[in-house]
């Protein structure tokens, strides 16, 4: 079995300063798991389904734990526990 910090972590979230208070949490807590960031539930859903920019599916690996802002997701996107 892989070491746990070798699991991705799918950050969804449009907001920069957001973004850097998770990775300061999660540095300041040990944790050393990989975190892909996506801007938005599009974005996502692209990452998830290894669409456009993310279909290298060695560096981007399906997440063990995806953290979404509410606000990431755009009205007419299908939300992403929905696409797989």
């Amino acid at each position: 079995m892989k070491p746990l910090s070798l699991f991705t972590i799918l950050h969804v979230e449009d907001s920069e300063e957001d973004v850097f208070f998770l990775q300061y949490a999660f540095k300041r807590a040990g944790i050393a798991n990989p975190v892909q960031i996506a801007r938005d539930g599009q974005e996502a859903i692209d990452y998830l389904s290894h669409q456009g920019a993310y279909t290298d599916r060695e560096r981007y690996r399906l997440p063990v734990l995806m953290l979404s802002s509410l606000g990431a997701a755009p009205s007419s996107a299908v939300p992403p526990r929905h696409c797989c």
